[in-house]
């Protein structure tokens, strides 16, 4: 006798060669022997999930059923857990993915395909981010964008299988500052940029302009301008699809000197004023010598006020500097009679 066993509705079917079809939903309304029998193997079964059709007509119903009885069993064993294993043997394990490129922040549903092995499965899924999770089936949402290698391990009994990798390549916005060092110069001057982007894929292509119609793609170039002027330099960083822009300016001056200037106030009075081509990082800094006796507010300002002791004409020095960076002096002088 043969018998072959299939799903109907979350049911497993037995049916024997030559079966006919019989409904487990009601008995007959005779209560004899036969449909009391007939009516717990009913109850039985369907506490097991399962219909049964019968070897031979209803009035042969006990027979048959001393006949199906073992092959229930055997169909019975053939229903699987869904957390159990698929088939027997070795254990493999693949999965897939919902997308393997895209913009984030954006959603991925991951899916398992576990074949063989013995016990039920455990599961580890990685996300290449430091993110874990343990069920079979899961949705991850990337927040930024990068590259992420997506790996699933399974155990089922004493085997462990991990599968080949999923790889996801997704951009975001790229995030962008930049700066320069230092910002202002004397000619000639070397200049170093930097950018620091973020966002993207975390793989960034660099194309720099320094305003001087010159332009690099390092990531971190150093450029030296041989003239004075003010450039407008900017950077252009680019990752997957997305792109950013930084801007600067970078002042080049050339040679410092400065002017001395002195304007009579009234009696001995006189206001002195520096007139320095630059100042880098707008500091300088002012040394005054009157050059006769008097008083005077302060002599280290640009537009110091001076009253000498008595008339007459006298020459006044100034020494000044930029301050910091080594930056060059100067030193000018002024002639003024006052009455």
């Amino acid at each position: 006798m043969s018998v072959s066993c299939w799903r109907v509705r979350d049911s497993v079917t037995a049916k024997a060669s030559g079966a006919q079809d019989y409904s487990t939903r009601a008995a007959p309304p005779r209560l004899d022997r036969a449909a009391r029998l007939r009516d717990n193997l009913h109850t039985l079964i369907a506490q097991g999930g399962l219909m049964l059709r019968p070897l031979a007509s209803r009035r042969a119903w006990p027979l048959a059923v001393l006949a199906v009885l073992p092959l229930v069993g055997a169909c019975q064993n053939t229903v699987k857990d869904p957390a159990a294993p698929n088939g027997g043997g070795a254990l493999t394990v693949n999965i897939s993915s919902s997308a393997t490129s895209g913009r984030a922040p954006i959603e991925v549903t991951f899916t398992s395909d576990v074949h063989g092995g013995e016990g039920s499965y455990r599961y580890f899924w990685t996300f290449g981010d430091g993110r874990t999770s343990a069920a079979p089936n899961t949705t991850v949402q990337f927040p930024s964008g990068g590259t992420f290698e997506v790996k699933l391990q399974v155990t089922s009994g004493a085997e462990t299988v991990t599968s080949s990798p999923v790889t996801l390549h997704l951009d975001s916005d790229v995030r962008l500052t930049c700066g320069t060092d230092p910002p202002e110069a004397i000619a000639p001057a070397t200049v170093a940029f930097t950018a620091t982007p973020a966002g993207g894929t975390g793989s960034f292509a660099y194309r720099w302009d320094f305003g001087d119609g010159t332009t690099s793609t390092a990531a971190t170039p150093a450029h030296t301008y041989a003239t004075a002027g003010t450039f407008q330099t900017a950077v252009t960083v680019s990752s997957g699809g997305s792109s950013a822009v930084c801007r600067d300016v970078v002042t080049i001056y050339g040679v410092f000197h400065v002017e001395c200037r002195a304007t009579p106030e009234g009696g001995t009075k006189v206001q002195f004023h520096a007139i320095p081509t630059f100042c880098l990082f707008n500091a300088c800094s002012y040394s005054w010598s009157f050059g006769g006796a008097g008083s005077g507010v302060r002599t280290d300002t640009a537009r110091p006020v001076f009253t000498y002791s008595a008339p007459g004409t006298y020459t006044a020095t100034l020494d000044t500097a930029t301050a910091g960076r080594g930056g060059p002096s100067a030193s000018c002088k002024v002639t003024v009679t006052v009455p």
